[in-house]
């Protein structure tokens, strides 16, 4: 397994340059596999289950696994199977149960903490499966949650990186804490994407709404607000004279009426002109993971970014 971490890593510059997205796990895959400590390195059977080869469970999704932890009924895909899965003997936590476990794990003492490096172990007694990997805990953990176990893992490498002595090891570890570095500040910029821009939100309250019923002439169900649904201005309390001009409407639209796909239209160029002005705000590989990581979000409004 050595030898295939080592050739796996030799692959990573040129997996990047066709696919981005698959550099990250493939170079964590890597790392683990040419771990120092013989007994830390993953088994064939537990490499498989880590999120590099994603892809090959994709079928599974749909599965339903009992929380080792609350024992509720949950669908594969809103939790985490550890990698035991490959080996037939698989544990399953459900996201609310994870987010826990994780939190309490991240809140440890260092010395504790510092037997795995931060990371993140099957809860279930004796399981010998391979960490969680930090791809698979973004996915199923709150921001907070997964902002806590990067500060915790972080800390140690400072620590560590403060204190050995060996200085081989040096770039190594300054590698991985840039690394974990920016995981957190791209997951941050993915947050603030959905939420604030793709996410429709009144213009005065700022709560969330999905309705759209024809008339381009909005109210908030929370606030007296009225608001138009081409550009989303705050029109005080009536948004109908503003509908009529406009400038957001497309030439030979209704006065104020239109449909769902018009909505959409229109709401996906507002997101698009300010997700490219948020984009520009973040460091360039900051930019490029984030642009990565919301691909999936985009999708799912039928939108493609460049």
């Amino acid at each position: 397994m050595f030898a295939y971490g080592s050739m796996l890593q030799l692959l990573v510059g040129l997996v990047a340059a066709y696919d981005q997205a698959t550099q990250d796990p493939a170079l964590e895959l890597a790392v683990l596999l040419q771990d120092e400590a013989l007994l830390r390195r993953p088994t064939a059977a537990q490499a498989i289950g880590h999120s590099y080869f994603d892809f090959i469970w994709t079928w599974r999704r749909e599965e339903t696994r009992a929380c080792a932890v609350c024992q509720d009924l949950k669908r594969l895909a809103n939790g985490l199977e550890c990698s035991g899965a490959a080996a037939g003997d698989a544990h399953f936590l459900c996201d609310s149960c994870l987010d826990g476990y994780v939190r309490a794990q991240s809140e440890r003492e260092l010395r504790l903490l510092s037997v795995d490096d931060g990371q993140i172990r099957c809860p279930e007694p004796g399981c010998t499966s391979v960490f969680y990997s930090d791809a698979h805990l973004a996915r199923h953990i709150p921001t907070q949650a997964f902002a806590a176990y990067l500060k915790c893992r972080q800390q140690l490498l400072e620590v560590r990186l403060a204190t050995t002595i060996e200085e081989d090891l040096r770039p190594r570890l300054t590698a991985e804490l840039q690394r974990q570095q920016a995981l957190q500040a791209g997951e941050q910029a993915r947050q603030h994407i959905v939420e604030q821009i793709l996410t429709l939100r009144c213009p005065r309250c700022s709560t969330a709404f999905l309705d759209f019923e024809a008339c381009f002439a909005l109210t908030c169900r929370n606030c007296p607000c009225g608001f138009c649904a081409w550009c989303l201005a705050d029109c005080g309390g009536n948004a109908h004279e503003h509908v009529r001009n406009c400038g957001a409407k497309p030439p030979g639209s209704d006065v104020f009426f239109g449909s769902a796909e018009d909505f959409q239209r229109a709401q996906n160029k507002r997101r698009q002109k300010l997700l490219s002005a948020y984009l520009d705000t973040l460091p360039d590989h900051v930019k490029t993971d984030t642009i990565h990581a919301i691909r999936g979000d985009l999708a799912e409004l039928g939108m493609v970014f460049p």
